[in-house]
């Protein structure tokens, strides 16, 4: 049974489009991971967090709060690669969107980071 999995793992990540995804996610957040570290822990003071319509802040926090930002960026694009995994054998195109769906939310995440640095 382990040995069928690592088979259709192995399958899965010899698709091109799929693993070009998934490399291509995972460069997007060590970027993002990379300066959020450089740019937003050393921080100090309180970080703007996020800004309404009306250009007032909503929500102030410490610099810490942003490595919950990366880690559920992780977690969301690990999530999405493992539904896209028990799709492939059933619904390729499917399993596709799924699959770049994920690299859309990091590349939204990336531009939430690069933003909060620009606000602080």
């Amino acid at each position: 049974m382990f040995y069928h999995l690592v088979l259709q793992i192995k399958r899965f990540l010899k698709d091109k489009y799929i693993f070009g995804a998934i490399v291509a996610g995972i460069v997007l957040w060590a970027i993002a991971f990379g300066i959020a570290y450089v740019q937003i822990f050393p921080l100090e003071k309180n970080l703007i967090l996020h800004i309404n319509f009306q250009r007032e802040v909503d929500a102030v926090g410490v610099a810490g709060d942003v490595i919950w930002l990366t880690v559920g960026l992780a977690v969301l694009f690990a999530i999405d690669q493992i539904i896209s995994l028990a799709l492939y054998f059933r619904e390729k195109i499917l399993s596709y969107i799924i699959s770049y769906s994920g690299l859309f939310v990091m590349i939204l995440g990336l531009a939430v980071i690069y933003y909060l640095t620009l606000a602080n």
